[in-house]
């Protein structure tokens, strides 16, 4: 019986094994021929303006270390229109106990607020001259940042 369980245990631990290694090899949802990714033009509707070098330079970053990706051979652009950034605060602390008080509004101060960014991106080909980009969408991402 112990045998048994053992077998069955090296059995799905290497199936296991191989089907992430086959998910790796296999890549990821990328168009095919997508392998050099170059950040093109990046326009800002937000009222934040240090928000386009910030969303760059962490698009260039991700981009530079991705396995599938190559910085050295371009063959796309990503085009990214930053549209809504939302802040809203999400926690709250007491700054002093209820008697010492004397004013209500300074009573508590956020310690927690949620960012949600709103982009809309395209990929278009690098030398392509065609309006059709290969890919197209909308992603939003968010984030609980401290105080």
């Amino acid at each position: 019986m112990k045998k048994h369980l053992l077998l069955v245990s090296a059995l799905a631990a290497i199936c296991g094994l191989m089907l992430t290694a086959c998910q790796y090899h296999w890549g990821s949802s990328r168009p095919e021929g997508l392998y050099g990714l170059d950040v093109g033009v990046v326009t800002n509707l937000t009222r934040e303006g240090a928000l386009t070098a910030a969303f760059r330079k962490s698009i260039q970053e991700h981009i530079s270390t991705d396995p599938g990706l190559s910085s050295s051979l371009i063959t796309h652009q990503l085009n990214v229109e930053l549209e809504n950034l939302y802040q809203k605060n999400i926690a709250r602390a007491e700054l002093r106990d209820r008697d010492s008080r004397e004013d209500d509004s300074a009573a508590y101060q956020t310690v927690l607020y949620r960012l949600e960014l709103r982009a809309r991106y395209t990929v278009c080909g690098r030398n392509d001259t065609s309006a059709t980009p290969v890919l197209t969408g909308t992603v939003i991402g968010r984030a609980d940042i401290p105080r």
